[in-house]
């Protein structure tokens, strides 16, 4: 946590104000978020798609 908090990052879950709606509403939404930055009015509609390089069991 301190060092999310040193590089300016928020962790937050689906009870959060903050948590998109739209992602609430898809099969098996993740249940924590981190972000850097801030949502703002046209993240409504944002598709960010998320891996790995070197996934493991």
């Amino acid at each position: 946590m301190e060092r999310m908090d040193k590089v300016g990052v928020r962790a937050f879950n689906w009870n959060h104000p903050e948590y998109p709606p739209a992602l609430k509403e898809i099969y098996a939404p993740p249940p924590v978020l981190y972000l850097k930055g801030a949502f703002v009015e046209r993240d409504a509609h944002g598709v960010a798609v998320i891996g790995t390089r070197r996934a493991t069991a």
